[in-house]
C-alpha cells in the first residue's frame, strides 16, 4: 500500500471500514484506511505517525484514544440521531429489555430517543475521560451485564471488542453514508488548511530569513525566539548558544526601552556601539490583548544605510535624468592647441580642486564638465548638471539646497532633497554661474568653505563632499569690477581654468566633427547616412559659427533629417541654411559657383529657386513643397515676402 495520502480513516470494525472503501470508488478524496480495534489501536499509533498522514479519521472510543495519544489532528465521525434512529426502530414497540452499551460520546443521546420511541432499554457507559483507563470500566459494565438480564445488545466498538463472542444478541451502530462523507469532507478541508497554513509560515519564514536587515524578535522576558540569517551573519552568531540578547550583545539588551514598548510605543533609530560594529536599532512592538507579547528588532549596520543613501541619491538622479553621458575620448579635435588644452584639463580631473570652465556658448562646457567627472576619482559617484540662469533665484534655492516638509507654499508635503545632498560624494556642475544673485553667491560660498548645506526652512546642518565644477561664457573678473559677482567666491571657484576653444579657432575639426554627427543624427533617426559635397563642405568651413559646435550640430541634424541625395550639393541644402543667412551670406554667395542664382540678397535666391521649381512642377504647390521638404505654408509665405 502507498502511504503517500494526507488523510488515513482508522477504522475499529470491519463494517465502517468497508462502507468506507464503497464511499470511496465514487467520492473525490485520496483516503487510506487502516484497520484496527480498541485493544490495539494505542500501540498502532507509532506506524500511523511514521507514515506521514496530516489527519486521521475515527470515531468513538477509537476516535478519543487517538485524540489523547496521538499528536495527529482527528477528525471524529459523529453518530447522528439517524445513526442512532437506524439501529433502535427495529425495536419500536416490542416488549424487549435493550441494553445500549458504549462510549458515553457515542451513546448518550440514545436515552431520550428511546424514551421518545417507548423502548425499554437501559445505558451502560464507557466514560470517554477515562479511555486510557478502560480495565476498571470494562470489569465495572461486565458486572452490570451480569447483574442485568438484556433480550438484546445495541453498541458500539467497545462491546464488539470486550464482550460479544457471538453476533446473535448484538446490533452495533453503525455510521451513515453521510456521516462518513461529512467526515471526508471535514478531513480533507483541514489538510487543505494545513497546506495554505504551510505556504503562509514557508513565506513568513522565508521573508524573515532574507530580509536585507538583520531581525531579532524577543517575548516579553527578553529571551529570544528567533534570529534570522542575516543577523547571525552580521553579529557573527555561528555556535553561540543564544538564550537573551545579553548572549548576542551586552549593548543590545541595554539598548531596549522596555517601558515604552509595554506601551505599545516604537523605538526607532536607536544607536548601539555593538562588538560587530556601530548598529542602527527599529524596536517594534506586539501586543495581544494589550499586553506586550514580543519584540522585534531590526537592526542595520551604518556602512548599509551608506549604502542604502547611495542608492536612493542614485535612483533620484536617474529619476531626474542626472547623468553622465561623455567622456574626454568623446571630444573630437586635430587642433595641436585644442588638444594641449584637453591633456592639462584630464591632469586637473585627478584632483579634487574646484574648476572653472570659461568658453563661448556651443563650446561644449557640459560635455568638458562631464568627461572631468568621469575621468576623476568620483566617477563612480553621482554628477549632477545645475543651469543657474534657468530658473528663478528662488526657485533656484529651493533646488540647489532642498526643503523640508511645510518650508514654503506650495512645498511638498515630503519635503524635498536639493541637488548638493543628491551630489553626494560626486561632481556638481554649476553652469552659468554668472547668473547666480549675490543671496545664493553667498550660500554657495559657506557651501565651498564648509562642504555643509542646510535645507529651506530647517535648522538641520547637513555635511557633503562634492567637488564643485562651473562654468560662464563671461569673463566673471569684469563683473567682479562692477560688484556683480563677490571676489571672495570668485576666487574659491577660479582655483583652476579651463578653456575649450570655439570652433572657428580650430577649423580643422569642422568636418570630423561634422562627420560624427551625420552618423549619429542618421542612427537616431533611422536615415541613410549622407554625404556632404566639396563644396557644401567648404562653406560650413568657411563660416564663423558664432553657435560653435551647438550650432554645427543643429545644421548637420537638419541636413540629415531633409537632404534625400547624396551627395548633398549646395543647391539641396541652401533652404536649409537660413542659420546661416546673416553672417554667412557673403560665404553662400561666393561659393555657390555651380548655383544659377547667385545675385541678392539671401530671400532673392530663395525666391529665384522657388520660381524656377514651381514653373518646373506646373505651378503645384503640393509637389514643390514635397521636393524642396517642406510644408505649403512656408511656400506661401515666401511668395508673399517678394
Amino acid at each position: 500500500m502507498s502511504y503517500r495520502n494526507k488523510i488515513c480513516l482508522v477504522a475499529p470494525y470491519e463494517e465502517l471500514a468497508n462502507a468506507a472503501e464503497r464511499l470511496l470508488l465514487t467520492l473525490p478524496f485520496a483516503i487510506d484506511i487502516y484497520r484496527s480495534d480498541l485493544t490495539h489501536i494505542v500501540s498502532d499509533i507509532p506506524v500511523l505517525e511514521s507514515r506521514g498522514y496530516q489527519v486521521l479519521i475515527s470515531r468513538g472510543g477509537c476516535a478519543e484514544l487517538l485524540r489523547r495519544n496521538c499528536a495527529l489532528p482527528l477528525v471524529e465521525i459523529k453518530v447522528s440521531l439517524f445513526d442512532l434512529f437506524d439501529v433502535l426502530s427495529p425495536f419500536i414497540g416490542q416488549s424487549q429489555k435493550i441494553g445500549v452499551v458504549g462510549f458515553r460520546s457515542v451513546i448518550s443521546s440514545c436515552k431520550k430517543l428511546t424514551e421518545k420511541l417507548c423502548i425499554n432499554s437501559e445505558l451502560l457507559f464507557v466514560e470517554d475521560d477515562h479511555a486510557n483507563d478502560m480495565e476498571k470500566q470494562i470489569l465495572q459494565v461486565k458486572q452490570q451485564l451480569d447483574n442485568r438480564q438484556f433480550d438484546w445488545i445495541v453498541g458500539d466498538a467497545v462491546y464488539q471488542d470486550f464482550f460479544a463472542r457471538k453476533k446473535e444478541g448484538y446490533t452495533i451502530i453503525q455510521s451513515s453514508d453521510e456521516s462518513i462523507t461529512k467526515a471526508f469532507e471535514d478531513a480533507d478541508a483541514l489538510t487543505k488548511a494545513f497546506v495554505a497554513k504551510h505556504k503562509e509560515s514557508l513565506y513568513f519564514q522565508t521573508v524573515f530569513n532574507h530580509y536585507e536587515n538583520s531581525l531579532i524578535t524577543v517575548n516579553a522576558n527578553g529571551e529570544v525566539i528567533h534570529v534570522n540569517c542575516n543577523a547571525g551573519e552580521v553579529l557573527g552568531l555561528e555556535g553561540k548558544n543564544i538564550r537573551v540578547l545579553a548572549d548576542i550583545d551586552p549593548a543590545l539588551e541595554s539598548a531596549m526601552d522596555w517601558e515604552r514598548l509595554t506601551q505599545g510605543k516604537k523605538i526607532i533609530g536607536t544607536i548601539v556601539d555593538a562588538d560587530c560594529g556601530t548598529l542602527v536599532i527599529n524596536q517594534i512592538p506586539m501586543l495581544a490583548e494589550n499586553a506586550l507579547y514580543r519584540v522585534m528588532l531590526s537592526i542595520q549596520t551604518v556602512n548599509n544605510l551608506r549604502g542604502m543613501e547611495y542608492n536612493v541619491r542614485r535612483h533620484e538622479l536617474a529619476r531626474r535624468g542626472l547623468s553622465t553621458r561623455y567622456s574626454f575620448r568623446d571630444i573630437i579635435s586635430t587642433n595641436k592647441d585644442m588638444l594641449r588644452r584637453l591633456q592639462l584639463i584630464e591632469s586637473y580631473a585627478k584632483t579634487d580642486a574646484t574648476i572653472m570652465i570659461y568658453g563661448e556658448s556651443g563650446t561644449g562646457k557640459e560635455m568638458i564638465a562631464q568627461s572631468i567627472h568621469n575621468a576623476s576619482n568620483r566617477s563612480h559617484g553621482p554628477f549632477v548638471a545645475v543651469n543657474c540662469g534657468a530658473l528663478a533665484p528662488q526657485l533656484l534655492e529651493s533646488e540647489l539646497f532642498g526643503y523640508v516638509p511645510g518650508a514654503f507654499t506650495g512645498a511638498s508635503a515630503k519635503g524635498k532633497m536639493g541637488l548638493f545632498e543628491l551630489a553626494h560624494g560626486g561632481t556638481i556642475f554649476l553652469d552659468e554661474i554668472s547668473e547666480l544673485d549675490k543671496n545664493l553667491q553667498s550660500r554657495l560660498l559657506r557651501v565651498l568653505q564648509e562642504r555643509q548645506i542646510m535645507r529651506l526652512g530647517s535648522d538641520q546642518v547637513i555635511p557633503v563632499d562634492i567637488r564643485v565644477l562651473s562654468a560662464s561664457n563671461h569673463q566673471l573678473q569684469a563683473l567682479v569690477k562692477e560688484n556683480k559677482f563677490r571676489e571672495d567666491l570668485y576666487y574659491r571657484l577660479n582655483i583652476l581654468k579651463a578653456t575649450p576653444l570655439p570652433l572657428r579657432d580650430r577649423r580643422e575639426d569642422i568636418i570630423p566633427i561634422g562627420q560624427h554627427l551625420i552618423q549619429k543624427f542618421s542612427r537616431k533617426y533611422n536615415k541613410p547616412v549622407i554625404e556632404l559635397s566639396n563644396e557644401l563642405w567648404q562653406l560650413l568651413l568657411k563660416y564663423n559659427w558664432p553657435g560653435n559646435v551647438r550650432q554645427l550640430g543643429n545644421i548637420i541634424e537638419r541636413l540629415v533629417l531633409s537632404i534625400t541625395v547624396s551627395p548633398a550639393s549646395i543647391d539641396e541644402a541652401l533652404l536649409l541654411l537660413d542659420d546661416m543667412e546673416t553672417d554667412g551670406e557673403a560665404v553662400l554667395k561666393n561659393s555657390c559657383r555651380k548655383c544659377r542664382f547667385v545675385n541678392g540678397s539671401f530671400g532673392e535666391i530663395r525666391l529665384a529657386i522657388l520660381q524656377y521649381i514651381l514653373q518646373q512642377e506646373h505651378y503645384n504647390k503640393s509637389r514643390v513643397a514635397k521636393r524642396l521638404n517642406v510644408d505649403r505654408t512656408s511656400i506661401n509665405r515666401w511668395l508673399n515676402e517678394q
